[in-house]
């Protein structure tokens, strides 16, 4: 049931997504015949070709979406973390690698008692994360936001 009318003016592109409306009067499917349901309206909606990689991970019918969704999420946060700690106390972590790598699998990986060495999780997400940018000090490189490049004179 998309909303056909209007949809321009909530979204400027209405390949981006899909407003679906549903009267409060309107009994709710179950949750899997409504998972269906939306489904089926995205179905005709192409999405770019640099999103395919992102829509396939996400399908409901991949059978690695629950691993691989929690995983980006958890290395999303180590990235920005690891980031933000390294700008402002680059000095006193110095040689605490190893103890950072066991708070961050603390805090990220609190139910990990069926991993049998959870620092070593974060120690191979910072791994991927050194490969996706380019070098094992990614984290030290300032981003555009901290440090603009300079203009032209």
């Amino acid at each position: 049931m998309p909303v056909a009318g209007g949809v321009t003016a909530v979204l400027p592109n209405p390949a981006l997504g899909m407003l679906i409306f549903f009267p409060t009067v309107f009994p709710l499917p179950e949750r899997q015949e409504l998972l269906r349901m939306v489904e089926d309206a995205f179905g005709g909606c192409r999405l770019p070709a640099h999103l395919k990689d992102w829509a396939d991970l996400i399908a409901t019918d991949n059978p690695g979406r629950g691993t691989a969704v929690p995983r980006l999420a958890r290395i999303y946060r180590v990235h920005h973390y690891w980031r933000v700690l390294f700008s402002r106390h680059a000095g006193a972590l110095d040689r605490q690698i190893g103890k950072l790598h066991a708070v961050f699998a603390e805090f990220l990986l609190p139910n990990s008692n069926r991993l049998s060495d959870p620092p070593r999780v974060i120690k191979e997400d910072l791994i991927d994360l050194a490969q996706a940018h380019g070098g094992a000090d990614w984290y030290r490189t300032p981003t555009l936001l901290e440090a603009p490049p300079a203009r032209a004179r």
